[in-house]
């Protein structure tokens, strides 16, 4: 589905960040752009933006 997708998008709130997981969807390269709450650490805002991912704080 995501390789069919003309952009993908990860809603995701501040409490998933830091965080790992026994399963992998995809890979951050995979994701256009997250949305997440403005609780969200800035340092990764920061490290996702480097890694060109356009992230939406609401």
């Amino acid at each position: 589905m995501m390789k069919r997708a003309s952009e993908n998008i990860l809603l995701v709130d501040s409490s998933k960040f830091g965080r790992r997981s026994l399963g992998v969807i995809c890979q951050i390269k995979e994701i256009d752009k997250i949305i997440t709450t403005k609780e969200t650490d800035k340092s990764e805002i920061d490290k996702l933006n480097d890694l060109g991912v356009e992230v939406i704080v609401v």
